[in-house]
């Protein structure tokens, strides 16, 4: 299965870029980049909206798992 990469408080996932290169090539890696992140859309208010933010990303992308999660820090605490 897929392994999604939540980011830590800095809101980007680049951190995961050295391990997304090392991982199975047949376990595709995504990041989640945190709302706002851009400085267009408005930022998350608290982690549970980043959880529920990324759940829905992560539901319209592939609606049934399995899923892999990863986070580091913050990440690791909305995953």
């Amino acid at each position: 299965p897929p392994v999604y990469c939540v980011h830590p408080v800095s809101g980007s996932p680049y951190c995961y870029a050295d391990l997304a290169r090392r991982i199975d090539p047949g376990s595709p890696v995504f990041g989640f980049e945190a709302p706002g992140f851009d400085g267009i859309d408005e930022p998350a208010q608290s982690i549970r909206e980043l959880a529920e933010v990324h759940t829905a990303t992560l539901r319209a992308a592939r609606p049934h798992g399995p899923y892999q999660l990863l986070g580091w820090s913050l990440g690791g605490v909305v995953a």
